[in-house]
């Protein structure tokens, strides 16, 4: 998943990732 229109799109993605797998 890399967006090459934002940079800080790709660490943001996977950062709520991470918090909805702690929320599930």
């Amino acid at each position: 998943m890399h967006s090459c229109i934002h940079p800080n799109l790709d660490w943001l993605v996977a950062l709520v990732f991470l918090v909805f797998e702690v929320v599930k």
